[in-house]
C-alpha cells in the first residue's frame, strides 16, 4: 500500500486539489475503520505531499462570462456575424478594463445564455429562463409536473443548450428522452426519442456539415436532428443504473466521437460519416480500462485524458 501509494503521489505532480480530493476520500475510508493499518499509512502519505504542493490558487477577482461564442474559423453555416467579432471583442475588452481586470483573476463560463435570456436547470429538474440584466424569471418548466419525466433519484444534473431558436435539455419518458423549447416564451417546439434518462449533457457536433445533437442516454449513445429531434442513429453503450455522466466528446478531425462510463462498461470511440442525411456509426474500439465517471473527458490531439474508477 505505501508503495503504491508513494508511486500516485508522484504521478500526482504536487496536484493540491487532487492531493485533498485523495485525502477526503482516505479520511472517510479511517472513519468508517476500513482496514485502519493501511487507510493510516496512506492518510499519512498524502498529509506529507499537501504539506509540499502548492496551495490552492485564490483569485483576486472572479469573472462569469455569459452570452453566444463567436464561429469557429470554416465554420459550414455561420451563425456570428463576422463583422461584429471585432465589435464583441473591443466591448469585452473595454467591460474587463473599467473592472480592472488583471494578473491573478478568473474567468469563468457557465450555463447558457441568448440575447438577453440565461438558461438554467436545477437538480428538481426544473428549467429556468432568467433575464440576464435583473435576474427575474421570465418563463420556466417544471419537467417531472408538467411532462411526467422520470424522477431522478440523485438529482438531475443536465446543462440546457442553445440551437437557433430552441434551448433543449434532455427529460426522459416515452417519446420525449430530449425536448427542445422555445428560447423567448418557453413554448414547446419538439419532443422526442424513448430511452433511459441518463445525467450526461448533450452536445452540438458538424458531421460533414451536418448539424447534430449527441445524447449519452442510459443504455445508449443516440444523434438527433437539432432542428426537429428525429433520431439519425443510436449505438449501444449500456452501464450499469444508466448512469452514463460524463461528456461525450467530439474529435471533428478524425470524425471521432469518444463517450465512456463507470460501473463496468468502460470507453468506446465511434466514427460518424454523413451523406445525404444518412449517418453511419463505426465502432473503432472498445475497453473497459477506462471507465470515466463524474468527470469531463479532455481531448488534446489524438488523445483522451480522463479520471478512470467505478
Amino acid at each position: 500500500v505505501i508503495r503504491e501509494f508513494r508511486a500516485a503521489m508522484a504521478a500526482a505532480n504536487r496536484d493540491w486539489f487532487a492531493l485533498d480530493s485523495t485525502l477526503q476520500t482516505l479520511t472517510l475510508l479511517r472513519d468508517l475503520e476500513f482496514r485502519p493499518d493501511e487507510t493510516g499509512a496512506a492518510v499519512d502519505i498524502v498529509e506529507r505531499e499537501i504539506a509540499r504542493a502548492n496551495p490552492p490558487f485564490v483569485p483576486r477577482q472572479v469573472f462569469l462570462f455569459s452570452g453566444h461564442m463567436v464561429d469557429a474559423p470554416n465554420r459550414a453555416e455561420p451563425r456570428f456575424p463576422a463583422d461584429k467579432v471585432p465589435i464583441a471583442t473591443a466591448e469585452i475588452q473595454k467591460a474587463l478594463d473599467q473592472l480592472g481586470a488583471g494578473e491573478g483573476d478568473l474567468a469563468l463560463t457557465q450555463g447558457a445564455s441568448g440575447g438577453d435570456l440565461i438558461f438554467a436547470t436545477s437538480s428538481r429538474s426544473e428549467l429556468f429562463a432568467l433575464n440576464k440584466a435583473t435576474g427575474r424569471r421570465v418563463w420556466s418548466h417544471d419537467l417531472v409536473g408538467e411532462y411526467r419525466a422520470p424522477l431522478t433519484g440523485r438529482g438531475y444534473s443536465c446543462s440546457p443548450i442553445l440551437y437557433g431558436d430552441t434551448v433543449i435539455v434532455t427529460m426522459g419518458g416515452f417519446d420525449q428522452g430530449v425536448a427542445a423549447f422555445d428560447r423567448q416564451t418557453g413554448r414547446p417546439i419538439w419532443k422526442s426519442g424513448s430511452f433511459v434518462w441518463a445525467p450526461a449533457s448533450p452536445i452540438l457536433i458538424d458531421v460533414d456539415t451536418q448539424a447534430q445533437l449527441v445524447v449519452l442516454a442510459g443504455d445508449l449513445v443516440v444523434g438527433m436532428d437539432p432542428v426537429s429531434g428525429r433520431v439519425l442513429w443510436s449505438h449501444p453503450h449500456k452501464t450499469d443504473w444508466g448512469l452514463n455522466i460524463s461528456t461525450p466528446v467530439w474529435s471533428p478531425d478524425s470524425h471521432l466521437l469518444f463517450v465512456s462510463a463507470a460501473y463496468g462498461t468502460g470507453s468506446r470511440a465511434l466514427e460518424l460519416r454523413q451523406s445525404g442525411g444518412r449517418t453511419t456509426v463505426t465502432e473503432k474500439w472498445a475497453s473497459s480500462r477506462m471507465r470515466v465517471h463524474i468527470g469531463t473527458v479532455i481531448r488534446i490531439g489524438d488523445y483522451a485524458y480522463g479520471a478512470s474508477g467505478d
